[in-house]
């Protein structure tokens, strides 16, 4: 499962976590391009309580000609 730019507001946060479970199979990765809004950090947070591990790492991208520092976030089932 691929997503990006999907976590800009909070309440984005609840109706994702409820989806990724349906959309990810068991040991499926799904990856959210973040950067770095604020439902991110809450969104991980909830996922997690959820038993799903959380890798993050750093990541730049050009956009409009300019860098753009970004998250990408990988979390597994399972």
């Amino acid at each position: 499962m691929l997503a990006a730019d999907v976590l800009y507001e909070r309440r984005n946060v609840a109706p994702l976590a409820d989806l990724v479970p349906k959309l990810l199979a068991e040991g499926g990765e799904a990856l959210f391009a973040d950067p770095r809004r604020a439902g991110g950090e809450l969104f991980l947070r909830e996922m997690e309580r959820r038993g799903f591990s959380v890798r993050s790492e750093a990541a730049v991208v050009v956009e409009d000609g300019r860098p753009v520092n970004v998250a990408v976030h990988s979390l597994r089932r399972g």
